[in-house]
């Protein structure tokens, strides 16, 4: 069987899965929880952008779940119309360090729309562009994570990666 390049890249990372307790512990934090600590703290950012005035908070958390939900719509859609399946349902001798919330899609990667998704709604917060660096920095370590654990191929993180920077320029832009 010919692996593509994302099974390639997929097989490199997950030699390390189990190998070192520090590493697997922190590819868990990443994986799976780090997201909530980066969206409190763009929620925070938002704040901070509006000096918590609440009509104008709510309007951007509206505006973020809007989005959001578009992607993540899109993206189930998508995983509904082509399936692709995880790593351990097509190779059950991966190593996965992490249970996912279910098995029916990989493709894209819902944590990748997400973690990217809150660093571009920081991003075009016209008083926090800089700060936004640190968001696609922590969304890169969350994506990259995931694969590491053994739930995402690589293809599926880029795919995510597509859908959030084109709902980002289109919605927010």
């Amino acid at each position: 069987m010919q692996l593509s390049w994302s099974h390639k890249l997929f097989f490199l990372a997950n030699r390390y899965s189990g190998r070192w307790k520090f590493f697997d512990r922190a590819v868990i934090f990443f994986a799976k929880n780090a997201i909530f600590a980066i969206g409190l703290a763009a929620v925070w950012q938002i704040g901070d952008h509006v000096s918590w005035e609440w009509i104008n908070f709510s309007f951007l958390i509206g505006k973020f779940l809007l989005g959001s939900g578009l992607a993540l719509g899109l993206s189930w859609l998508f995983g509904w119309l082509y399936p692709h399946r995880r790593p351990v349902i097509e190779f059950p001798e991966v190593k996965e360090i992490i249970k996912p919330l279910s098995h029916w899609k990989s493709l894209p990667s819902d944590h990748a729309i997400m973690s990217a998704l809150l660093a571009y709604f920081i991003f075009f917060l016209p008083s926090a562009p800089s700060i936004a660096l640190s968001y696609f920095f922590w969304a890169i370590i969350i994506s990259v994570a995931r694969v590491f654990a053994g739930v995402h191929y690589p293809r599926d993180i880029v795919a995510g990666w597509i859908l959030a920077t084109t709902v980002a320029f289109i919605f927010w832009r």
